[in-house]
């Protein structure tokens, strides 16, 4: 049995976007509205080589970020909810963070950017000030993002980690967007 759904090919219980096998969970992701992009690469060996430990360090350097912009905008901690994809490039590792902020949050999503590039740690290496203006970004397009991220369009999928913020299952069971094949 074969199903076509908004460029989506679901095929013996498997899901296929642009001809490339999706999991499930990365799929139901892009149903998201993603609202903020994070794109960190580091500049120390603590945080950027293949290692457990400095995968521990990258999930916490992220999630302490969020828990200081929430802080910062005295917002509660649910008000933000994220997936964050490590990928290792040239024998270095770097983090992709999706941003999805709730609905009813009084604040803008500018805002809630504009802390977070103020908050940024140090150990977030910047190769020039446009890679800079590039870590954190207001998304437009959050289909595209996810399919990014995701790596809808490439059979090669480097992301070898996967981050999700605490509440983050329930939430998106609550969205109703999770795929079952």
């Amino acid at each position: 049995m074969q199903t076509i759904s908004n460029r989506a090919i679901i095929s013996d219980g498997s899901i296929y976007f642009n001809n490339y096998r999706v999991d499930p969970f990365f799929y139901s992701l892009r149903k998201l509205r993603w609202d903020i992009l994070l794109t960190f690469h580091y500049g120390g060996v603590d945080y950027y080589s293949d290692h457990e430990f400095a995968e521990k360090n990258r999930r916490s350097l992220i999630k302490n970020l969020v828990i200081r912009t929430l802080k910062t905008l005295n917002q509660p901690r649910n008000d933000i909810q994220f997936a964050g994809f490590t990928e290792r490039k040239n024998g270095k590792c770097h983090t992709h963070t999706l941003i999805h902020i709730k609905n009813k949050s009084p604040i803008s999503v500018n805002t809630i950017a504009e802390a977070m590039k103020s908050l940024t740690p140090k150990e977030i290496s910047a190769r020039d000030a446009e890679d800079k203006e590039k870590q954190i970004e207001i998304i437009s397009d959050a289909e595209a993002a996810s399919a990014y991220i995701c790596k809808f369009n490439s059979n090669e999928l480097d992301i070898h980690q996967i981050f999700l913020s605490k509440n983050f299952i329930n939430f998106i069971k609550q969205e109703k967007i999770w795929v079952c094949t």
